[in-house]
């Protein structure tokens, strides 16, 4: 039903060190930096976003726990972007009742996102999302150049 409804749009690792990951993702690997923010910066690639989100960042927002990554935080989150609140509020209700264990219903964020998460059966990470308002050119800035 996902899969072949709607493609992976994010690839967003976990990351102790928000700080000294940008530089090495953006100047030894050569992505080039799109956004950032407090706890979270995204790259440009071919076809999907590619971010990383720093753990305590996503502990505090999220509720996860873990530094370096437990049962319930991996260190790489796969997100689904929808195209909006009413087919997310779907998707939740029907992969809830198939027994997809979600963390919580769908809530938005302080991102500009109405997300929800769940764990696959091996303990990784699942967002899936909708932007709200002005989405993420509204919340993200570039200030790690």
């Amino acid at each position: 039903m996902l899969g072949t409804k709607y493609p992976i749009t994010d690839v967003c690792m976990t990351v102790r060190d928000l700080r000294r990951s940008i530089p090495f993702y953006r100047d030894k690997l050569g992505f080039e930096l799109r956004r950032s923010a407090e706890g979270f910066a995204d790259f440009k690639a071919e076809k999907v976003t590619f971010a990383l989100w720093e753990i305590g960042h996503i502990a505090e927002h999220v509720g996860y726990d873990g530094v370096d990554g437990t049962d319930t935080i991996r260190k790489c989150m796969v997100a689904l972007e929808v195209e909006s609140r009413d087919v997310l509020d779907g998707l939740y209700t029907t992969l809830s009742e198939r027994g997809v264990p979600f963390r919580a219903p769908p809530k938005e964020y302080p991102w500009n996102a109405y997300c929800c998460y769940f764990n696959d059966p091996d303990g990784n990470l699942w967002e899936i999302y909708t932007w709200i308002g002005a989405g993420a050119e509204g919340y993200h800035d570039l200030h790690d150049r």
